[in-house]
């Protein structure tokens, strides 16, 4: 003899429809939107400046500039001439990658580092290696970054 099996009829709510027909979200159709709205925002978040852009990073960007520079001197094997103007806060090499340094900011310029004119700095290096030389500090929001051009060899370090 065999089993018989019987089947119960699904249950309906007071409406009529039947439960398995529901209107909703299966718990794992929820986890995939968390996981995927999860993923968007751990690759987003570090991307976001709120506040607007801090000393260190306005510094990495005026490195990164400097870095040009000695990168277009060895290069081409004539001199490159970084220059950033303290009251507007524009830099560049001409040629190059340039910026601005945000309003809120101030750049300070110390050592050998040339007056070409009214508030322009200038730091020029040359295609042995070698540069002017000079330290430029990125000041405000309660925290400095500088960075020194070696004279002797153009290596450019930004302090912590």
């Amino acid at each position: 003899m065999g089993v018989i099996l019987a089947t119960m009829p699904p249950k309906t709510s007071a409406a009529g429809k039947s439960a398995m027909n529901s209107a909703g979200f299966t718990l794992l159709e929820l986890m995939i939107v968390l996981v995927v709205l999860s993923t968007l925002v751990g690759v987003s978040l570090p991307h976001l400046r709120l506040g607007g852009i801090d000393s260190a990073t306005a510094a990495r960007d005026v490195a990164a500039g400097l870095a040009t520079a000695r990168a277009q001197a060895i290069a081409g094997g004539r001199p490159a001439t970084f220059s950033i103007d303290l009251a507007s806060g524009q830099f560049g090499v001409a040629g190059g990658r340039g910026g601005t340094v945000p309003a809120d900011l101030s750049v300070r310029v110390s050592g050998p580092a040339n007056a070409a004119s009214g508030s322009v700095r200038t730091i020029t290096f040359y295609p042995d290696g070698g540069a002017t030389g000079g330290r430029l500090s990125v000041v405000g929001r309660g925290r400095d970054a500088e960075i020194e051009v070696d004279w002797l060899t153009g290596a450019i370090r930004r302090a912590p």
